[in-house]
């Protein structure tokens, strides 16, 4: 299974369209750094966190969640 990686903090209809706008055979891994949550009918997996990550530290996350994965996509909520 092969990832994309998005970190959100804000924006929630800007990650709706970042997931509707996936074309590719990859699993949406969602590192929930907000303090409202992802709402439950998105796409994908969702980690959530008790504090803001950072974006890097996010994708080091999505990476650590599955190191055998033939690949990764990295993007932000607002991509």
């Amino acid at each position: 299974m092969s990832f994309l990686i998005i970190p959100f903090l804000t924006g929630e209809d800007d990650l709706r369209r970042c997931l509707a706008s996936i074309d590719a055979d990859v699993t949406p891994l969602i590192i929930d750094n907000s303090d409202t949550g992802v709402p439950d009918e998105l796409p994908g997996w969702v980690l959530p966190m008790p504090h803001n990550l950072g974006v890097a530290a996010s994708w080091n996350l999505g990476i650590k969640s599955d190191p055998s994965a033939p690949y990764w996509l990295f993007a932000n909520h607002d991509t």
